[in-house]
């Protein structure tokens, strides 16, 4: 069964096990394909970096195929041996390291152009900035006169649903003071710092949700994704270390 690896854009299950949203999962193609059909998972795919990773085991490959023609030959003494096989080793880290300052690189070039791509913003072709504005302070209004912050983020969320990228833009960028109201609206009715957070956070995705177009999603998850290869999948030489280590024991 060919395994793979898929990125959790959100929460998901298969068979009894669970997927957390924002992390990278080694699973089998077939519950890729069904992550990805669901639309809360996708399969890692990058030529350039899955060159450097085959790139590696190749060069630990020839590095054994090496080492093993220095062991087998007997016209060397073992002291000639051993330091034979640390040149050799030796050789093959710088050529490993090289692979992986190169893979560092793609990496975020990558990711950069997510991020460039995520933050692109296309106009409607009927964008009225002046009827921009009369929605999204209506809603501020809203917002500011609950009585509650449950009831302050309902009417938000409940809008985010049906109005225009450009009003959810207009609110993103209104955000800070936003957050601000939500907040004292939380501490006032003595709710703790971890409802409070969460409830502001779901507030703000819905309304980034509502604000891009769907090439803008699609930037965004790859970025999420890409973030996720930089902070758990960063380091391909672990087949080197790996090897290093049963030499050592």
């Amino acid at each position: 069964m060919e395994r793979v690896e898929v990125f959790m854009l959100k929460n998901g299950e298969d068979k009894g096990s669970a997927y957390t949203g924002g992390y990278i999962y080694s699973v089998d193609k077939h519950v890729a394909e069904s992550f990805e059909k669901e639309g809360i998972g996708r399969e890692i795919r990058y030529q350039s970096l899955q060159s450097h990773k085959d790139n590696v085991n190749k060069s630990i490959e020839e590095m054994k195929e090496k080492i093993a023609g220095i062991e087998a030959n007997d016209r060397l003494t073992p002291d000639a041996k051993f330091f034979d096989t640390q040149e050799v080793i030796q050789q093959y880290e710088e050529k490993i390291n090289e692979l992986q300052d190169r893979y560092s690189y793609d990496l975020q070039v990558l990711q950069d152009a997510a991020a460039r791509r995520a933050s692109e913003i296309t106009m409607e072709n009927d964008f009225d900035s002046d009827k921009v504005r009369q929605k999204a302070g209506i809603i501020r209004s809203e917002v500011e006169m609950a009585m509650s912050l449950n009831v302050a983020a309902n009417a938000i969320q409940n809008e985010a649903k049906i109005i225009d990228k450009g009003t959810a833009r207009e609110l993103l960028s209104q955000f800070t003071e936003i957050k601000k109201t939500l907040e004292e609206k939380g501490k006032s009715a003595h709710l703790s710092d971890r409802l409070i957070r969460m409830t502001v956070r779901n507030v703000y995705d819905d309304l980034k949700k509502a604000s891009e177009d769907s090439e803008q999603s699609a930037a965004s998850a790859e970025y999420r994704m890409l973030s996720a290869i930089k902070e758990h999948r960063k380091d391909i030489t672990g087949p080197l270390q790996v090897f290093k280590r049963r030499r050592r024991n």
